[in-house]
C-alpha cells in the first residue's frame, strides 16, 4: 500500500511540474508578442462635474500596465497615449477597471465611450489587430476615483489558470509523497520493534 501511495505521489508531482513548466513557457511566450513603452500622460484640472478639461497641471507616464488614483474628493483627469507593436496578428484583450469618465481608443477608433462617472467593473474588450504598430489612446476624469489598465494576447488567462491547476496538483504530489514516506518510517519502525521481541523471545 505505501509503495503505490509513493509511486502516486511522484507520478502527481511529475504532472504538476510538466504542467507548470508548460504554462509558463506559453505566458512567457504570449507576453512577447506585445512590446511596449509608458504611456506619455498630461493631467488635467476639471472645469465641471461633467469632464471638461480645464488647465495642464503636470505631466508624467505610467506603465503600461498601471493603476491611478486620484486622492479622496478631488477632481481630475488626464489624456494619455501609447505606442504598441504587436509581433504577430492576435487577438488583444483590453481590461479595465474604472470608477471615473472613460474614453479608450485603439488606432482613432473609440472601443470604450463612457463619458460620465460610472463603474466598470473588471470590464474587457477584445480587438483583432493586425502585427505592427499601434496607438493606444485613454481619457479618463473621476472624483477621488481610480483606473486600473491591463492588457493581454487572448490565450494568457488560459495559460495562467493552467498554471494554478499545475501548482494544485503539484502540491497534492507533495502531500502524497510525504503521506507515502511517513507509513514507509512506521512500517520500518515496526519492523525493527518486531524482530527486537522477536529475538528476545528466542533468547528466553
Amino acid at each position: 500500500m505505501r509503495k503505490f501511495i509513493l509511486i502516486l505521489g511522484l507520478i502527481m508531482l511529475i504532472v504538476g511540474a510538466i504542467i507548470l513548466s508548460y504554462s509558463f513557457e506559453q505566458i512567457r511566450r504570449l507576453d512577447a508578442l506585445i512590446k511596449t513603452d509608458e504611456w506619455f500622460v498630461t493631467h488635467y484640472s476639471l472645469k465641471d462635474e461633467y469632464g471638461t478639461f480645464g488647465e495642464v497641471t503636470a505631466s508624467s507616464t505610467f506603465p503600461a500596465k498601471f493603476k491611478h488614483q486620484l486622492s479622496p474628493a478631488v477632481w481630475g483627469g488626464f489624456k494619455a497615449s501609447l505606442t504598441v507593436e504587436l509581433l504577430q496578428e492576435a487577438t488583444v484583450i483590453f481590461r479595465i477597471d474604472s470608477n471615473g469618465g472613460i474614453i479608450f481608443s485603439v488606432d482613432g477608433s473609440a472601443i470604450i465611450s463612457m463619458w460620465y462617472i460610472s463603474r466598470i467593473y473588471d470590464h474587457k474588450e477584445q480587438v483583432q489587430l493586425a502585427p505592427g504598430v499601434h496607438k493606444l489612446e485613454l481619457y479618463w476624469y473621476g472624483y477621488g476615483g481610480e483606473i486600473t489598465f491591463d492588457m493581454y494576447v487572448e490565450g494568457r488567462d488560459a495559460a495562467a489558470n493552467l498554471q494554478w491547476t499545475g501548482l494544485g496538483v503539484f502540491f497534492i504530489g507533495v502531500a502524497i509523497t510525504s503521506v507515502g514516506f511517513v507509513l514507509k518510517r512506521k512500517t520500518s519502525v515496526k519492523i525493527k520493534t518486531d524482530s527486537k521481541l522477536t529475538g528476545n523471545s528466542n533468547f528466553n
